[in-house]
């Protein structure tokens, strides 16, 4: 599990079950990153509440950074926090699972 997590929001106050959902989903990150490199990865999730056209409430966005690698990066605009977190938390996977390659 990622033990550098910090998660903020903007515009947008981060709730007990949102962080501990977060903390859920993107501790899963975690298993794609190889042993030696875990210890020093540190993640940042940022929830912003953005109000814009198309129904788009909220960007949820998450940087993840492991020594030696480019910065990781995930990013979603929806209308639910929950659903954005899956997203992002799939769009990191899938960047580590390359980067690993």
């Amino acid at each position: 599990m990622i033990e550098n997590i910090e998660i903020s929001g903007r515009k947008y106050e981060i709730s007990d079950e949102v962080e501990k959902y977060v903390l859920k989903r993107f501790g899963k990150v975690s298993k794609f990153i190889p042993r030696r490199l875990r210890e020093e990865v540190a993640l940042r999730v940022v929830i912003a509440e953005i109000n814009e056209g198309g129904g788009n409430k909220y960007e949820v966005s998450a940087e993840l950074r492991v020594p030696g690698w480019k910065e990781i990066i995930g990013r979603e605009k929806i209308m639910n926090v929950f659903a954005g977190v899956d997203i992002v938390e799939k769009e990191l996977i899938e960047q580590v699972k390359k980067k690993k390659r």
